[in-house]
């Protein structure tokens, strides 16, 4: 008898991105995630998927008008209207990281700073305007 039970729950978070090269650059050298899958579409005229194993998560990177044709919804803002977070393991790596995506083409929009709960963070945006908070906490 089979019991697996198939996983549920976040497994994918994609972010849209008009330049391609530049993004994958960001995410593989900035943060230095590992490469999952880089996958080419010639027969929708797109350039590039990448997929980046981050544990039980894939990031992936989707051409902007892709996503907009699949999702069937218009993706002309450029604004962040999210934030994703990534967990470091102390201050000094906050800092490290921080300074790397800056180096990177990121643009820092609130420095590094201890937070009123006891933790330590900041906030930047990857070269497309995707917001990223790199936190340090304590009670992890």
């Amino acid at each position: 008898m089979n019991t697996h039970k198939p996983r549920s729950g976040i497994s994918y978070i994609t972010l849209s991105t008009v330049d391609f090269d530049s993004q994958l650059n960001f995410y593989q050298n900035g943060f230095g995630f590992p490469l999952k899958r880089l996958y080419q579409d010639p027969d929708r005229g797109l350039r590039s998927y990448a997929f980046f194993d981050l544990g039980p998560v894939t990031l992936a990177l989707y051409p902007k008008a892709a996503l907009s044709f699949d999702a069937s919804v218009s993706l002309e803002s450029n604004h962040a209207s999210i934030a994703l977070s990534h967990n470091t393991s102390s201050k000094d790596s906050v800092n490290q990281l921080m300074s790397g995506l800056e180096a990177a083409g990121a643009t820092i929009t609130q420095p590094a700073k201890t937070l009123p709960w006891g933790g330590y963070g900041g906030y930047l945006q990857d070269p497309e305007g995707n917001l990223w908070e790199i936190v340090w906490s304590p009670k992890h």
